[in-house]
């Protein structure tokens, strides 16, 4: 990640169960009872993580409206995670 990325990002898990770590705080995330947000402050390193056979849908965004710039990395920890990015 790039040094002077600032911004914030909120995820929002709609569907299924994770876990979402943001810097040293994982938290267990489960959707049975609705969507679930966090708040992500800019330049913290943070992941997402489904141990569960059932997919784990959640949608993510920049609140101060930037749109994704070609500074944002992208670290897959596995190649046995699966993916599917829309």
């Amino acid at each position: 990640m790039s040094e002077n990325y600032l911004e914030t990002e909120n995820y929002v898990m709609v569907s299924g169960r994770g876990e979402v770590t943001v810097g040293t705080e994982t938290h267990e995330i489960d959707t049975s009872n609705g969507a679930v947000s966090i708040n992500i402050p800019g330049n913290v390193p943070h992941q997402t993580w489904n141990p569960n056979p059932e997919p784990f849908i959640f949608f993510y965004f920049f609140p101060e409206g930037e749109t994704l710039k070609n500074d944002i990395e992208y670290f897959y920890p596995t190649s046995k995670q699966k993916f599917t990015i829309f």
